[in-house]
C-alpha cells in the first residue's frame, strides 16, 4: 500500500501521485542501472582515448581508472535501488527519486559533450539520449502535473542534482580511487 502523504486534497490528484510514484519508484533506477550497464561494458576499452586525447593538455593523470569507474557505477547504481526497496514515506522517496532523475537529465550534457568533442559514440550515450533524457522529462511532467512539484521545489531538486553531479561525483572518483588503491598520480 502506498502511503500518500503528499499535499492533495482531492481524489483525482491522490491517483496521479499514486501513479507518478509507481513510474518513478521503479522506472528510474531501472534507467540509471541501464545506462550504468552501457557505460560498464563500453568505457574500459575507451579509458585510452580519453588519456590521449586530455595529455595533448596535459591532464591525463585526471582520468580515473577502470576500478574506480567500476566502484563509482556500482555505487550510483545500488542507491537508487535502495532507495525504491527502503520504507521511505511516498513524498521523500518521490523527492528523492526526481534528484536521482533530474541528475540523469543534467548528466546527458556531458555526453552530448563527449560526442562533439570525440566525434563519435562515447560511453552512455546511446541510454543517455534513449532513456534517461525521455525518462526524466517525463518523471519531471509527470510530477508537475501531479501538482507535487513546482518551479520552486524544481529549482531546489535541480541545484541539488547539480551538486551530485558534479562535486558529488568528483568526491565518489577520489574515494573510490581511495578504495581501489588508486594514487593520485594515475598508477
Amino acid at each position: 500500500m502506498i502511503n500518500t502523504d503528499m499535499p492533495f486534497n482531492d481524489r483525482e490528484n491522490i491517483v496521479k501521485a499514486k501513479t507518478i510514484l509507481m513510474l518513478t519508484r521503479w522506472f528510474v533506477p531501472f534507467s540509471i542501472t541501464m545506462h550504468n550497464i552501457e557505460e560498464a561494458f563500453t568505457l574500459d576499452p575507451f579509458l585510452p582515448v580519453i588519456k590521449e586525447r586530455l595529455s595533448k593538455y596535459g591532464h591525463k593523470d585526471i582520468v580515473p581508472s577502470w576500478p574506480q569507474y567500476r566502484l563509482a557505477l556500482i555505487t550510483v547504481t545500488l542507491i537508487p535501488l535502495v532507495v525504491a526497496i527502503l520504507p521511505l514515506k511516498a513524498a521523500r522517496r518521490l523527492t528523492v527519486m526526481l534528484v536521482a532523475s533530474t541528475t540523469m537529465l543534467i548528466n546527458v550534457i556531458p555526453h552530448l559533450a563527449g560526442l562533439i568533442i570525440f566525434k563519435r559514440y562515447v560511453p552512455g550515450l546511446a541510454s543517455s539520449l534513449l532513456i534517461n533524457l525521455p525518462s526524466s522529462i517525463l518523471s519531471i511532467f509527470l510530477a508537475f502535473r501531479s501538482g507535487f512539484l513546482n518551479t520552486r521545489k524544481m529549482a531546489v531538486i535541480a541545484a541539488f542534482a547539480a551538486m551530485l553531479h558534479g562535486p558529488g561525483l568528483l568526491s565518489l572518483m577520489a574515494a573510490s580511487g581511495f578504495l581501489t588503491g588508486r594514487s593520485e598520480t594515475g598508477e
